[in-house]
């Protein structure tokens, strides 16, 4: 006879597995919710963007890819790898 049951057990031994199963309910929460209020996909991933700053759309516009992710970072304090990704996002 055990004392725990076995999603317990499974809990205590594989925490990832406790999270990964949170984060797939949260998910189909989310879109759940998004369906109810009519918000597409594409809109949830919009959201939270930062808008890109009109200096940085002129240098990636004139050719200047490596000015432009130093002008994202300072105006947004982004990292060097989520400047570049926004950064190539532009085009």
């Amino acid at each position: 006879m055990s004392f725990i049951d076995s999603s317990a057990t499974r809990d205590l031994l594989n925490p990832s597995s406790r999270r990964d199963d949170r984060i797939t309910r949260l998910e189909a929460q989310v879109a759940f919710l998004a369906d109810r209020l009519g918000v597409s996909p594409d809109e949830l991933d919009r959201h939270g963007e930062k808008p890109m700053p009109e200096e940085v759309a002129r240098l990636v516009a004139q050719g200047k890819k490596l000015p432009a992710i130093k002008a994202y970072r300072q105006a947004t304090g982004a990292s060097l790898r989520g400047a570049k990704r926004a950064v190539d996002g532009v085009g």
